[in-house]
């Protein structure tokens, strides 16, 4: 035991003000900021980081309200429901193992969106089945590819594996290919 205390944030108290592809605008601890990490569970890492802040200030640091908020906002994960495109909307998310497969279908699910198409690449020591499964689920139309790495599943199987999950499942010979067939089967 380390005599620590377990600090988060408190979910109950967080109001969602506004949700969409730039982030959610919540108000939390009399602070409003838009966390521009997408899906929920961005939401609670979010006010987990206002939580962090304030234990700091507790511990002397000198951080402001405005400043948690600033960095709040200005928080970035590269290729985690990354926005490269809204028109035509295109996410970026490296989504290998369950629980990122579990995260991004909630995300997509979230989208409302009728014809969604996935490029899924994935290396073959991750569990490619299941979590390509679960993301293919999410898609009228998936597109197998084979990532540049000596790791890299093969795209034939990459199909075989989701197949199961989704009705229509094509293979592209490198990732620019995949992009413009995607834009094509997605209208």
């Amino acid at each position: 035991q380390t005599g620590s205390r377990l600090v988060m944030g408190l979910v109950g108290q967080m109001r969602v003000l506004e949700r969409g592809l730039q982030g959610t605008v919540v108000s939390y601890r009399g602070m409003t900021f838009r966390i521009p990490l997408l899906g929920d569970h961005q939401l609670c890492n979010g006010i987990n980081a206002v939580e962090t802040a304030f234990v700091l200030k507790e511990k002397g640091f000198a951080i402001s309200e405005d400043q948690i908020v600033e960095g709040i906002e200005a928080a970035r994960i590269p290729a985690r429901a990354e926005l490269l495109s809204q028109k035509p909307l295109v996410l970026l998310d490296g989504a290998h193992n369950q629980p990122g497969a579990e995260a991004l279908a909630a995300l997509l699910k979230s989208l409302e969106k009728k014809n969604l198409v996935g490029i899924i690449g994935m290396l073959r020591d991750k569990d490619f089945e299941r979590t390509s499964a679960r993301i293919a689920a999410c898609c009228s139309a998936v597109i197998a590819v084979e990532p540049q790495c000596p790791r890299a599943l093969d795209r034939e199987q990459m199909a075989k594996a989701v197949s199961k999950a989704c009705p229509k499942v094509e293979t592209a010979e490198s990732l620019q290919e995949a992009y413009h067939r995607g834009l094509e089967l997605a209208g």
